[in-house]
């Protein structure tokens, strides 16, 4: 029975919201818009495959009627096994279903993004501020031997995402929200690992986008959630991970999410092998990215600890690893490194980020509104909510009678959660990554399984 809900109902309802994407707080989705504008759509903010619009090209009709259409294959092939054969399709034939999914609705997308913003006029087209624009001018200056932290953003052509024209003539903000243009608020593996994918890409291609290196790291990270899920849900892993709802937005727009959570990913694949070294350095690596992926740390030292397996060699590739990454740049230029990447999101710094997030879901919006703030620039202490309650999460772990590695990341999605819910900003890519997490935990196979293949 919960095979064939999944199977049945599950599988097309994330078909069919990697089609509209409407987010379920109302505001118009990232995928829709990307498909809107890639495609040709100009209509308002009604699910894609209600809409009835004349448009501009008519590869956006045949992509999405071609995805409605190999859904309803998918369903009739399924119901006709399960009525006439009294059995489940072959597993085979289901992950190609599974595998077409995901082409249809994120790599052609994607793909037809990154080429027209290379070759059309608009460079900026359906390309996140941060985790594309900005990180590639990262990667440009660092390999011109510049320092990304403490640049001055507001040169370069990420302005042009803040329509600076609001500006006054003395170039004096009148929005929050421009802050950002002062501080690159991700850790230095965000460009250093970019580099090959841009010198690779600039030779071959004769042009860079972020998404490449996220293209790749996302289908390594399918194939790792793949390696290690439950063998009855494999063949639906490519829809349930590849196309989960409104996170299938952040990939094609180019969101940094899928660059430090596929590293975490694939650490978590080496981590149920018992590779736990390997496990390290690649966790290592996805901090390096997003300050977030620290917060699996705690979690692996608990499991390791309950199952007495030796932690000092993994942690101390970890410690290593960090501090070459990101102790240089430290060295290089201290205050501007802690101000872009800590003080800046912290609300320490004289240009903070914006309290509540942009949009935001969290607690912050409760300080802000009855606490009584004249503007979204003001300090409160949210790092002791944070940290106060991620250690209650911790301890539960700690205390535990039972903890494998599905507790395991039962135990972190719930710490990712509550953590960033209690922080200064709460995004929706925040919500998304902890049910992302929190859904991992449900299909994955036990450890133990996993190592022994």
């Amino acid at each position: 029975m919960k095979e064939r809900f999944i199977y049945l109902f599950v599988v097309p309802l994330f078909v069919i919201l990697g089609l509209s994407n409407i987010n379920a707080f109302g505001s118009k989705g990232y995928y829709t818009l990307c498909i809107k504008q890639a495609m040709g759509y100009n209509s308002g903010n009604i699910p894609i495959f209600l809409q009835t619009a004349i448009v501009k090209n008519p590869v956006s009709r045949i992509l999405i009627s071609s995805v409605v259409l190999f859904l309803l294959a998918y369903i009739i092939m399924f119901f006709l096994y399960d009525m006439v054969l009294k059995k489940i399709p072959p597993r085979r034939l289901i992950l190609a279903f599974s595998i077409l999914f995901v082409t249809l609705e994120v790599l052609i997308p994607m793909g037809f993004v990154i080429v027209k913003r290379a070759y059309g006029k608009d460079k900026k087209f359906l390309s996140h501020d941060g985790g594309v624009i900005q990180t590639e001018i990262a990667t440009s200056l660092m390999m011109k031997g510049n320092n990304p932290y403490g640049h001055d953003y507001f040169k370069t052509r990420m302005a042009d995402s803040f329509h600076l024209e609001k500006l006054n003539k003395k170039g004096v903000r009148l929005d929050p929200d421009y802050t950002a243009l002062y501080h690159y608020p991700y850790f230095p593996g965000s460009f250093l690992l970019s580099i090959p994918f841009k010198f690779i890409s600039d030779k071959l291609l004769k042009f860079y986008d972020q998404r490449l290196i996220y293209l790749a790291l996302y289908i390594i990270m399918l194939i790792s959630l793949y390696k290690i899920s439950l063998d009855e849900f494999k063949p639906i892993i490519p829809v349930l991970f590849g196309i989960f709802p409104i996170f299938t937005g952040f990939i094609i727009t180019g969101r940094n999410e899928i660059f430090y959570i596929s590293l975490m990913i694939i650490s978590i694949y080496l981590f149920y092998r018992k590779h736990y070294k390997r496990s390290f350095f690649m966790l290592a690596l996805s901090f390096s990215v997003k300050q977030f992926a620290i917060l699996l740390l705690p979690f692996y030292m608990i499991f390791l600890i309950k199952k007495k397996v030796k932690f000092l060699p993994g942690l101390l590739i970890f410690i290593i690893t960090t501090v070459i990454i990101i102790l240089p740049f430290y060295l290089w230029n201290s205050t501007a490194f802690l101000d872009d990447t800590m003080y800046h999101s912290s609300g320490i710094s004289k240009t903070p980020y914006p309290m509540g997030g942009t949009p935001g879901y969290g607690f912050s919006n409760y300080i802000m509104i009855f606490g009584n703030y004249k503007n979204r620039y003001g300090y409160f202490p949210f790092h002791y909510f944070s940290l106060a309650t991620l250690l209650l999460v911790f301890l539960a772990g700690v205390f535990s009678k039972s903890y494998g590695l599905k507790e395991l990341l039962y135990n972190f999605s719930i710490g990712f959660l509550v953590f960033s819910f209690f922080g200064r900003m709460f995004h929706d890519n925040y919500l998304i990554t902890a049910f992302f997490l929190l859904g991992l935990s449900l299909f994955i196979k036990d450890g133990e399984e996993v190592a022994k293949r």
